[in-house]
């Protein structure tokens, strides 16, 4: 089945071509029950100021897509990039923990902490190009090997993929309910300054979030008990081979802990970098901050929404191309713009443009 969506908005007989993303889907980065949820309303106001070359998200499907651009060269997957990602992840981690246990101090074993943990977020983002098949070239590598990048991090690649496929259909159709995910289970439609605070970062680093964490993971793997047999066997050898090693304490300092209180927090923002507030409804993010806590690999999230099939590593030449084009999309490019972004809408929440109210009409071709 193929789905034609035509947009008046984009004007007169505009017409716009809707994968099926059953091969290829991408949901929100974060806790697995949480990205099942529909959402009622969309984010509020834009950070930035009103730019007329910002095209809304359908006006930039309708160019983008129009064939002016080969992307050819922007899908071929290069499986020694998708190594090497892996490879310097756990360097970084190893070279935070051997650190931290060196010096012995508190900060630095809080810092070493901040550290893995976005490279556990980095880890994530590949699970995230897996399930979208980009991450390797043969298309059962993408699962295969998942034990490299998913199993550490309690995930799994064809679990994330059923529930990633709802995000992208519901950003693709415009449907109404697209970001209950941020305003619903992430109570980002409370309003105020302190509100705000409370549910994006008092809350989530008291260890809210952790726990949220574990038990959507519990409750996803009670519905997929292949993945959880096969997370179960590779959780108890490496933890067998720590055991037998002595470095037992170690891993649950250096690797648990940031995992099931840092990470799942730097999940939380990278959400809301990706979608809240942003005028295209989806939005990038350039700089060190993102690149080394938030996103890891993932970065250029609108692009990806555009093209869900393009690996990381070619985002930045394709945002550069469209660029060129002149098609100009919002970028975050720091903790500045972050902070911007968490509370830009803490005193408002306005209701949702349907498809009908834009103009939308679905056809089934």
């Amino acid at each position: 089945m193929e789905v034609s969506l035509t947009v008046s908005a984009a004007g007169p007989g505009a017409s716009l071509r809707v994968r099926n993303l059953l091969d290829g889907p991408t949901i929100p980065r974060i806790l697995p029950n949480w990205t099942s949820e529909r959402a009622r309303r969309p984010p509020a106001t834009d950070c930035r100021e009103e730019d007329p070359s910002m095209l809304g998200q359908a006006g930039l499907r309708q160019v983008v897509r129009s064939g002016s651009i080969d992307l050819k060269a922007f899908h071929r997957v290069d499986d020694r990039r998708a190594f090497a990602s892996i490879a310097l992840d756990y360097a970084a981690v190893l070279a935070a923990a051997v650190t931290a246990s060196w010096i012995h101090h508190a900060s630095i074993t809080l810092l070493s902490m901040v550290i893995i943990a976005g490279r556990q977020s980095a880890l994530q983002g590949l699970v995230h190009s897996a399930c979208h098949f980009s991450l390797f070239s043969r298309r059962k590598r993408n699962e295969t090997l998942e034990f490299l990048f998913a199993y550490p991090i309690l995930d799994s690649v064809s679990v994330y993929r059923r529930q990633h496929l709802e995000h992208h259909r519901d950003f693709e159709l415009q449907t109404t309910d697209r970001f209950n995910y941020l305003l619903e289970s992430l109570e980002l439609s409370r309003r105020g300054w302190w509100a705000r605070t409370w549910v994006v970062f008092l809350r989530p680093l008291s260890g809210h979030a952790g726990y949220r964490f574990l038990a959507d993971a519990v409750a996803t793997y009670r519905e997929n008990r292949v993945a959880a047999v096969r997370l179960a066997v590779y959780w108890a050898a490496l933890l067998a081979v720590l055991g037998f090693c002595g470095w037992l304490w170690q891993f649950f300092i250096y690797w648990i802990v940031p995992l099931v209180w840092l990470y799942p927090v730097f999940d939380i923002w990278a959400e809301l970098s990706d979608h809240l507030g942003a005028r295209g409804e989806s939005r990038n993010q350039e700089g060190f901050f993102y690149s080394a806590f938030l996103k890891g690999h993932e970065t250029y999230h609108a692009i990806h929404h555009l093209y869900p099939f393009v690996p990381y590593y070619r985002l930045r030449d394709l945002h550069d191309v469209l660029q060129k084009q002149g098609i100009a999309m919002e970028n975050s490019r720091g903790p500045v713009d972050f902070l911007r972004i968490a509370y830009q809408s803490a005193s408002e929440r306005p209701l949702p443009r349907t498809n009908a109210e834009s103009g939308a009409e679905l056809i089934e071709t």
